[in-house]
């Protein structure tokens, strides 16, 4: 699809850059074969090119976060001239090939074609969330401790723990191209570092225990690939951090502290079996383009209703009399009640949906649909 676009608007010939035609890569499919890396290469080239053409029209270079990376272009010991590099004749084209380097190098070739389909943002969006994801992550030290352990630790491993990266950036930023964000990067990126910061510390006691178990394996594994403890339980709660962003947005909402919240909300996808939801829709692997867009987005659904139903019952609990930062059960157990044949109505929906082989697309939208429906009461 990616070829088929470039090839739409004039910017690739198949022929000239020896690229397979529709028909050949149809064929390679129906092998299990994909491209080369010599034609890997070329399109990692033109998604760069293209993503960098459409930077610069977008506006978004002129950002004064970016800046950083304007000055890290220069030898460190031109950072005293930063003025002199600001007002820099190329300073847009050089945060533009630089930002589109890096998205292209993280996220790979597809990433805003993919990014785009699913959340329909323009370019700005999702290159500016991109960045707020990235650096809210710690990324960049991610990457590097990663690439520290070439020749340590085997080269799957390392492609393992960068895929999980990939995958949680692609999550992070298209929750917040849909949530119609604007304005500079640095206010909104300031707050949610140090946000997360804070609750880095109690990731493992605040999650579900499914969350939990599925955490300490993924930290089993990747310890077991070679990766250092400390290096595997960053790679491992990714994910956390990813969900931290519905934690850190349901404690502005609501005035509750981040670790009440934080427990609130994972205790509600447990409760309701939100976090095995989610990780059954990530094992599923659709092969039509559609049903995998589909798929994503359900598994938005998924964090989005969970957000939901924390906000319902803490309003529920505030109404009540309750004060804020209580515990979990205290205000879960009593929203319940007040909803019992809701609740009551999704749990049988759930054991009936679980309960009839494995899961599929069909279901998941089934089971979406329901929680859609506690959520109105």
């Amino acid at each position: 699809r990616f070829m088929v676009m470039l090839e739409r608007a004039g910017r690739l010939d198949r022929a000239v850059e020896g690229l397979p035609e529709t028909a050949e890569m149809r064929a390679r499919e129906a092998e299990q074969q994909g491209l080369t890396r010599p034609e890997l290469a070329v399109l990692l080239a033109y998604a760069k090119i293209k993503l960098f053409d459409d930077l610069m029209e977008s506006g978004l270079t002129a950002d004064p976060y970016l800046q950083n990376m304007l000055e890290a272009y220069f030898p460190p010991a031109l950072t005293k001239f930063d003025k002199a590099m600001a007002g820099h004749r190329l300073r847009g084209e050089i945060i533009g090939s630089r930002l589109a380097n890096l998205i292209v190098d993280v996220g790979g070739p597809l990433f805003m074609m993919r990014a785009a389909e699913q959340t329909n943002g323009d370019v700005s969006d999702i290159a500016s969330a991109f960045v707020i994801a990235y650096e809210a992550l710690d990324a960049p030290n991610l990457r590097a401790d990663i690439a520290a352990l070439d020749n340590v630790a085997a080269a799957s491993a390392q492609y393992d723990v960068l895929g999980e990266l990939a995958r949680v950036i692609a999550r992070i930023t298209g929750w917040i191209v849909r949530r119609y964000e604007s304005g500079e990067i640095g206010p909104r990126l300031t707050p949610r570092i140090d946000a997360l910061t804070d609750l880095d510390k109690d990731w493992l006691n605040m999650l579900s225990s499914y969350d939990r178990k599925r955490a300490q394996s993924r930290i089993a594994r990747f310890t077991k690939q070679g990766i250092p403890q400390e290096l595997a339980e960053r790679a491992a709660l990714l994910r956390s951090r990813a969900s931290g962003f519905d934690v850190v947005a349901f404690a502005s909402e609501t005035g509750w502290d981040l670790k009440p919240a934080g427990e609130l909300f994972y205790d509600i996808g447990g409760r309701f079996k939100i976090d095995r939801l989610r990780n059954a829709a990530l094992r599923l692997t659709p092969k039509d383009h559609w049903d995998r867009l589909a798929l994503r987005r359900i598994t938005e659904d998924f964090y989005a209703v969970q957000g939901q139903l924390s906000l319902l019952a803490a309003r529920a609990h505030k109404e009540r009399g309750g004060k804020k930062n209580a515990t979990a059960k205290d205000v879960i157990d009593p929203w319940i009640k007040e909803r019992k044949a809701s609740v009551k109505a999704y749990d049988s929906a759930y054991t009936r949906l679980s309960g009839a082989g494995g899961w599929t697309l069909a279901k998941f939208a089934l089971a979406v649909a329901q929680l859609q429906e506690l959520t109105a009461g």
